[in-house]
């Protein structure tokens, strides 16, 4: 049975279970208010026969989601302003500015990737929903690059930082899914995304679904798949 725990790495807090032995790690990052306990429960489902380390970082940044409830954040977004720009059509909110906060947060997990890379030989990198556009970018300005990506819910974001980067990532192994009916991160940016990975001869898996902005059932069992062949 796994074990939990929440450490200190890279100056973050992080919900963390290990394997003596292993040497393939997973560092997922959780979306926009939620925080490192969020996605945590995959580790059991994603990996049964405990190939991998895994490590659960918290946001950055704190952010009230409600009366007396506070999540996490890894850079801020008004929501208000974002729920604005979809409904005048714009289906690409994120993809021409670089957001304030994503450098900031970058650094961070690149310090944290750097610190498992130095104990596992194998590490995996992604995230949900704000976590998968960090660690895409993380993927992209990281002096070495992880194993693989996973993009959860993602989106096509800060092009003026990423696109100079792009061609370094040519050949990585790819994850991704996005909802069809996703109110949040609309699904066009997601095959914009798509269409870059292919340009840039990414390796790509792409599981789309008629849903929202969620992990169907679909999606989990395609990922554990794709962890079991990287």
């Amino acid at each position: 049975m796994r074990n939990f725990q929440v450490k200190k790495l890279a100056g973050l807090d992080c919900i963390v279970t290990e394997k003596p032995g292993n040497q393939k790690a997973v560092i997922l990052l959780h979306g926009y208010g939620a925080d490192f306990r969020d996605l945590a429960s995959l580790a059991v489902e994603l990996d049964p026969e405990e190939n991998y380390d895994w490590y659960f970082p918290n946001g950055i940044l704190p952010v009230a989601i409600g009366p007396h409830v506070e999540g996490r954040a890894w850079f801020p977004i008004d929501m208000v302003a974002l729920q604005a720009s979809l409904q005048t059509g714009n289906r690409r909110p994120f993809a021409d500015r670089v957001p304030e906060g994503l450098t900031r947060a970058s650094e961070a997990i690149q310090e944290l990737l750097g610190t498992v890379q130095k104990t596992h030989k194998t590490v995996v990198l992604g995230g949900f929903s704000q976590g998968a556009m960090v660690s895409l970018d993380v993927s992209l300005h990281s002096p070495e690059k992880p194993a693989a990506l996973v993009q959860l819910s993602g989106s096509l974001v800060a092009m003026p930082r990423w696109e100079p980067q792009l061609a370094r990532l040519a050949g990585i192994k790819v994850f991704q899914s996005h909802g069809q009916g996703d109110p949040i991160l609309p699904f066009d940016a997601s095959e914009d995304l798509a269409r870059l990975f292919k340009q840039y001869e990414y390796e790509l898996e792409f599981v789309h679904f008629p849903g929202g902005h969620e992990i169907p059932w679909n999606v989990m069992t395609s990922l554990r798949k794709f962890l079991s062949q990287v």
